[in-house]
C-alpha cells in the first residue's frame, strides 16, 4: 500500500493584475468544491448544475459574439478567459487549455506577438501546465513570457527582477528547482549590477533561491542531500537578513518576512536558539512599526520531510485510482517549536494509518507563538492532514 501525504505548497507571488474579468465567483467556488473531488465525496448535484449552467451561458456568449462580430474581435477574449477560469476552478484543465491558447492567439493577432496585454492570460495557462505536469509546455510558455517582458523592459532592466522571480516560482511549484534557480540567479545578477551587493532588490531573489533548497529538502527523495541544502538555504537567507537589517529605508513587511524565513530555516535545521533569536527580531520589528506582534500570535508549521509516506505538492492527477482520507490532530506546540501530546480527534482514515501520520506531525518543526516578545507553550493546536492511499 503506497501512502501519499498531501502537502500542498502554493506560489508566493500573486499573478499580474488584469482587466479580463472572472466568471461568477460564488458559482465557480461551488463548482470547484464539488468537482475537484479531493475528498472522494460524491459531486453535489446543485454545484454541478451551477457549473454546467455558467459554462453553457459563457459558451453561448462566445458563439453569439462570433456570429455578430466574427472570429477576430477583442470582445471574444473576456468570455473565453472567463470560461477557461471556470473550468480551472472545477479542476477541468483539459477543457481550459485550448480556450486559453485560442485567447492568446487572438490577442497576438490583434496586438502583436510580443504585446504585454497577453501576460495575464498566461497565468491560468501556467497553472494548468503545472497541475497536469506538462513540463515541456510550461517551459515553452515561460520562455515566451520572459521574452515579452524583455522586449518591454530590456534584458538587464531592474524591472525584470520581479518577472524573473515570479517565473522561477512557477518552476518551484512544478518541482523543477534547477530551472527556478537559474532565473533567480539572473534576477540577483541584475540587482547587483544596478545597486551593488547590499541593494534591497537582492532580497526577493535571495529568499526565492533559499526557498528552492527548502522545497527540495521536503519533496526530493535524496535525504543525504538535506544537510547541504539546508546550509545553502541558510546562507542565502542570512545574506538577505543582513541587507534588511542594515538598510534604513527597507520596507518593514519585507524585513519581517525575511527574518521569519530565516527563523524557519534555523528551525528546520534544529538550530532552535538561532531560530528564536530571529523570531524575537520579527516581534520587535512588528511592534516598532506599530503592530502588536500578531504575525507570531499562533504556532505555524515549518516545511518538513515526511517520515511516513511521500509528501505531495498537490493532489495527484490520477486520483480516481486512489482513496483520499483525512485525520484531524490536536496537540501542544512548546515554546521551542516542538510538538507533543498528539491525539487524533477525528478521522476518515483507517486506524492502522493513524500512528504513521502522527509521527509526521511529531517531527514537524513549528514556529512557536509569542506573547510580549517571548515564546510560549500553546495547547489545543489543530491540524487536518490529508492523504492519498493506493488500495
Amino acid at each position: 500500500m503506497a501512502l501519499l501525504v498531501c502537502v500542498i505548497v502554493g506560489r508566493v507571488a500573486g499573478a499580474a493584475e488584469d482587466d479580463l474579468g472572472d466568471a461568477s465567483e460564488l458559482a465557480a467556488r461551488a463548482a470547484a468544491s464539488a468537482l475537484a473531488a479531493e475528498s472522494g465525496d460524491e459531486i453535489d448535484e446543485l454545484a454541478a448544475e451551477s457549473y454546467d449552467a455558467i459554462a453553457r451561458d459563457l459558451a453561448l456568449r462566445i458563439e453569439a459574439i462570433e456570429t455578430e462580430r466574427g472570429h477576430v474581435t477583442r470582445e471574444l477574449v473576456t468570455p473565453m478567459v472567463e470560461l477557461a477560469k471556470l473550468h480551472i476552478a472545477a479542476d477541468q484543465c483539459p477543457n481550459a487549455i485550448p480556450l486559453l491558447k485560442d485567447a492568446l492567439l487572438l490577442i497576438q493577432q490583434l496586438d502583436g506577438v510580443l504585446n504585454v496585454r497577453q501576460l495575464p492570460i498566461y497565468e491560468p495557462l501556467l497553472e494548468c501546465f503545472v497541475a497536469r505536469d506538462l513540463l515541456s509546455d510550461l517551459k515553452r510558455a515561460q520562455e515566451q513570457v520572459l521574452l515579452i517582458n524583455e522586449h518591454a523592459y530590456g534584458k538587464g532592466d531592474e524591472r525584470m527582477i520581479p518577472a524573473l522571480v515570479h517565473a522561477g516560482e512557477w518552476y518551484e511549484e512544478a518541482g523543477d528547482y534547477e530551472s527556478a534557480r537559474e532565473l533567480h540567479s539572473r534576477a540577483m545578477a541584475i540587482a547587483r549590477k544596478v545597486g551593488g551587493e547590499q541593494d534591497a532588490r537582492l532580497v526577493d531573489p535571495l529568499r526565492a533561491m533559499a526557498r528552492t533548497f527548502r522545497l527540495q529538502i521536503q519533496y526530493e527523495s535524496e535525504p543525504w542531500r538535506g544537510r547541504a541544502l539546508e546550509g545553502q538555504a541558510q546562507r542565502m537567507l542570512e545574506r538577505a537578513a543582513k541587507i534588511v537589517r542594515s538598510s534604513t529605508n527597507v520596507d518593514m513587511n519585507l524585513k519581517i518576512d525575511t527574518l521569519l524565513e530565516l527563523g524557519d530555516s534555523y528551525q528546520m535545521a534544529g538550530a532552535v536558539r538561532d531560530a528564536l533569536k530571529a523570531y524575537r527580531e520579527v516581534w520587535e520589528a512588528d511592534v516598532a512599526a506599530g503592530g502588536s506582534g500578531a504575525v507570531l500570535s499562533e504556532p505555524e508549521p515549518v516545511l518538513y520531510r515526511a517520515a511516513v509516506g511521500v509528501a505531495l505538492r498537490r493532489p495527484p492527477i490520477e486520483r480516481v485510482k486512489l482513496r483520499h482520507y483525512r485525520i484531524d490532530f490536536e496537540f501542544t506546540v512548546t515554546r521551542n517549536g516542538e510538538v507533543k501530546d498528539v491525539v487524533v480527534t477525528d478521522a476518515t482514515a483507517p486506524k492502522h494509518l493513524h500512528a504513521g501520520i502522527a509521527e509526521n506531525i511529531k517531527r514537524t518543526p513549528f514556529r512557536p507563538r509569542f506573547i510580549e516578545g517571548e515564546p510560549v507553550d500553546t495547547s489545543d493546536v489543530r491540524i487536518r492532514q490529508g492523504m492519498w492511499v493506493e488500495p
